[in-house]
């Protein structure tokens, strides 16, 4: 949960992204421009094919809460954002929604 500082402002958590791009030129960029244009903290990064033409990604990042809805929307207006999973809107999974113990997705 976030916690407000002596300042006011929020405190980024880490969470877990899972976006499929189409696997075209710069698209990967442009997720990335997005962030950083938002100055979100980019904790981790990992992508593999998912396909002839399209890429898996898997970012973790480091958002406040206002941080993440407007960067949801966004996400989905890019045109090499074809899908993500997860509960929230552009396949935005908290890293606690993962078992610790196992390292892997518990499915909820």
């Amino acid at each position: 949960m976030n916690k407000g500082r002596t300042d006011g402002t929020e405190r980024p958590e880490v969470e877990t992204w899972i976006l499929r791009l189409r696997d075209r030129p710069g698209a990967l960029e442009r997720v990335l421009s997005l962030l950083r244009r938002r100055r979100v903290g980019l904790e981790g990064l990992s992508f593999a094919k998912a396909g002839e033409d399209r890429l898996d990604v898997e970012l973790h990042v480091g958002v406040t809460v206002v941080q993440r809805e407007r960067i949801q929307v966004e996400l989905a207006g890019l045109a090499d954002v074809e899908a993500a999973e997860g509960e929230e809107p552009v396949g935005l999974r908290r890293l606690d929604s993962f078992n610790e113990n196992e390292g892997t997705n518990d499915g909820t």
